[in-house]
């Protein structure tokens, strides 16, 4: 197996939801980083880990996965 290999196995995906469009559940979600809730009027998009569900605030996943490029939850690789 070559170096880097499972983490390419393992990745995961995180998709852009609008807010506005959002379940009621999700509105009661907190950003998996900075630990607030997030609201209509400055939080258009949230992102979430297919992995482990969480949602991110989109500077706060940009922030978190700038180096690392991992899930800042489930610190699973994210394939961007």
């Amino acid at each position: 197996m070559e170096a880097g290999e499972d983490d390419e196995d393992n990745a995961v995906r995180v998709t852009k939801k609008l807010f506005q469009e959002a379940s009621p559940e999700i509105l009661d979600e907190v950003c998996g980083v900075c630990s607030t809730l997030f609201e209509a009027a400055t939080d258009p998009e949230i992102y979430q880990c297919s992995a482990c569900k969480s949602f991110f605030h989109i500077n706060c996943l940009n922030d978190a996965i700038l180096d690392e490029k991992r899930c800042p939850t489930c610190k699973r690789p994210i394939n961007l």
